[in-house]
């Protein structure tokens, strides 16, 4: 409005000076015109233009009160400061504009990352987990690393852009609300899916959905401890809430620490040679253990049709050898089967020496193996 104003205003100024005095000449008029002009450009500058008066030295500003007022206001943000005393602030130097918003976009995210590293180091404890303290601070860690950069550089305002040694120099500023909007948002998404975990979790009773569901909720749980340590660096930690959070996980973790002291591989006695061999293999690749079953997995090796017949070789003796995997309670799990054979050149008892050597070199065990790895609980 004063821009619109002040045209017509130096205009009158110009009449008045003519009716006034009708031997004004040409020149006198001019003059006051453009005293008039300037004053009105001047008013007109934006933050990091510079106006006539700064582009050319030799004119006065203290000849002009209102170009004067206009440089104040130019020189009050030559500064680049920040709206409030808590935002983030960052600068940018570059022979392109857009180049120089980045550089201090990135200045920016640089603070975010150093304060968040810098309160979050200690935090790790708060991750500690029962079975494997190194893993999980590996995991926090990376997590804070990965979370900690800026998301909506968007939100970063530019509050000064002007010359400087022939680049451009930019400085942005950003709340620090701003900068904790997507980690907001992110909070809230990991909570939804520890409560979500840690309800599918207190439903589960199968071993395997048992661990499924507490290694995936304690990996989103590993995020949501980073994410929130960055929101509490910045004072935006909504502490009612976390405490649900923590109280989801400490329910899964207590529960399945529980599940875990007393979980185990128990194999059943073998009956015979060929079950001892089949034994000798699963205990020599996985810990099991005999006794009661206590909670956990009951190994059982069997044996479905032996046979031995004569051949053009000699005897040949061969069977399918069998593992069952059930519950303490006599659920089944799984059965798994494989061959094996021997042949003896004189004998059925060479024969199944041959067999139970055969057995125990393994060569059957792979598909064994992979399903019994499943079952390590860790």
């Amino acid at each position: 409005m004063k821009q619109i104003l002040l045209l017509p205003l130096a205009l009158w100024l110009v009449s008045c000076s003519l009716s006034s005095d009708a031997k004004t000449s040409a020149s006198d008029v001019s003059a006051v015109r453009n005293s008039a002009n300037a004053a009105y450009s001047d008013l007109g500058q934006t933050s990091g233009q510079p106006s006539a008066q700064t582009a050319n030295p030799s004119v006065n500003p203290s000849a002009n009160p209102s170009a004067n007022q206009g440089q104040a206001a130019i020189n009050a943000q030559s500064s680049g400061t920040c709206p409030d005393d808590t935002d983030l602030r960052g600068e940018g130097i570059d022979a392109d504009y857009n180049q120089a918003v980045v550089l201090a976009q990135k200045a920016i995210a640089a603070q975010i990352q150093s304060t968040v590293s810098a309160a979050t180091h200690t935090k790790v404890s708060s991750t500690e987990d029962a079975d494997g303290h190194e893993i999980i601070k590996s995991s926090f860690d990376m997590e804070t690393k990965v979370l900690a950069h800026l998301e909506n550089a968007q939100d970063a305002k530019v509050v000064l852009k002007q010359p400087h040694n022939g680049k451009v120099k930019v400085v942005a500023c950003m709340s620090r609300n701003d900068a904790m909007k997507p980690f907001r948002f992110k909070a809230g998404v990991l909570q939804d899916s520890l409560h979500l975990y840690a309800k599918t979790y207190e439903g589960a009773s199968h071993p395997l959905q048992k661990n499924k569901t507490y290694k995936l909720g304690r990996q989103v749980y590993i995020r949501y401890v980073a994410n929130r340590e960055i929101l509490r660096s910045f004072g935006m930690v909504d502490e009612a809430s976390s405490a649900a959070t923590d109280a989801d996980y400490a329910y899964m973790h207590n529960d399945f620490s529980q599940f875990l002291s007393t979980y185990a591989m128990y194999f059943e006695a073998p009956e015979n040679d060929v079950e001892r061999s089949i034994f000798s293999v699963v205990s020599q690749n996985f810990s099991v253990v005999s006794g009661q079953c206590k909670g956990g997995l009951v190994l059982k090796a069997g044996v479905l049709d032996q046979n031995c017949k004569e051949g053009s070789l000699g005897i040949k003796c061969s069977a399918t050898l069998t593992l069952t995997g059930s519950s303490c309670e006599g659920e089944r799990y799984f059965e798994l089967h494989a061959s094996a054979a021997g042949t003896g050149k004189y004998d059925e008892a060479e024969a199944m020496d041959r067999l139970n050597k055969n057995i125990g070199k393994a060569e059957w065990f792979a598909d064994w193996r992979r399903e019994l790895n499943r079952w390590r609980m860790k």
